[in-house]
């Protein structure tokens, strides 16, 4: 299954990433597309591949208008994951690639868990 959206945009020219439609949205197209997938009786091994694409240039807000660096690279490929399940844990490599491209060593609900 593909998935895209729309993680940013540029209000009042200042060109921001909102953290929620990242984080939040992959580990949610992922359940979803194993879901669906499971529904017609299609089982693991799964395969998730993501890049980020116009994104140079973007920061993402952090909240309270704290912005990391802006992203250094364009398109950003962020990995590919092959597991049997696929929890949210399996993501974390991905997730870790994607705060990579702006500066940041990790996520800081990835530290805790």
């Amino acid at each position: 299954m593909d998935h895209a959206w729309i993680i940013g945009g540029v209000p009042n020219g200042r060109h921001l990433i909102w953290r929620r439609y990242v984080e939040e949205a992959i580990i949610g197209a992922v359940r979803g597309s194993i879901t669906r997938l499971n529904n017609y009786g299609i089982d693991g091994p799964w395969v998730v591949m993501a890049t980020l694409i116009n994104v140079k240039g973007f920061a993402v807000i952090m909240g309270d208008d704290y912005l990391t660096d802006a992203a250094w690279q364009d398109p950003a490929f962020l990995g590919q994951i092959t597991d049997d399940h696929l929890a949210p844990a399996s993501l974390k490599p991905m997730l870790v690639a994607f705060w990579r491209v702006f500066g940041v060593d990790v996520s800081p609900e990835l530290s805790e868990g």
